[in-house]
């Protein structure tokens, strides 16, 4: 039976794969861990200035990378790459002001574009975004002066989830 040349390599595999998810499990990577190796593949947005980790890291490999809109222009300027004409007059008084915000979970990019959130409280640390009409759900992201942050998903004004953590700025290679 193992002279079958069609069969052998699936018996080979079906042999192989207990040692080879036994050699590999236990190496779950930390959310800090994921960012990491993205952030060192060059992955991340070169807009994205804050990095966000849950406070209970139980290896689920969530994080999030976080641009805001006043600091576009800055951000590409120090990182030696040309600023877009429509980015020049964000930052400036009056101008409208939001986050794009990249989710990750195990280093991969939960949706294709970032979300956007638009400011909703005048001293600037709570920014959401209608995501559904019906039935209403928001999506709000608050920040403290500390470094924490708040993630909330609300349906129909009342928060259904949240997930708090602290967040950190993006070292900068240069």
């Amino acid at each position: 039976m193992l002279s079958n040349p069609i069969r052998t390599p699936s018996l080979l595999f079906c042999l192989a794969m207990p040692v080879l998810l036994t050699a590999t499990s236990g190496r779950a990577q930390s959310s800090r861990q994921y960012y990491e190796e993205l952030r060192e593949a060059n992955g991340l947005n070169p807009l994205a200035t804050l990095v966000c980790f849950p406070s209970k890291d139980e290896g689920d490999g969530l994080f999030a990378v976080v641009a805001f809109s006043r600091d576009f222009a800055s951000t590409l300027r120090a990182r030696h790459l040309p600023v877009p004409k429509e980015f020049e007059g964000l930052g400036k008084p009056g101008a409208e002001e939001f986050i794009f915000q990249w989710a990750y979970r195990h280093g991969v990019r939960t949706f294709e574009t970032p979300e956007t959130l638009d400011l909703t409280s005048k001293d600037r640390s709570t920014w959401s975004a209608r995501v559904r009409e019906k039935p209403e759900m928001t999506l709000r992201m608050t920040f403290s002066l500390t470094g924490r942050y708040a993630r909330e998903v609300l349906l129909s004004g009342r928060i259904a989830s949240s997930v708090y953590g602290s967040c950190e700025p993006i070292r900068s290679e240069q």
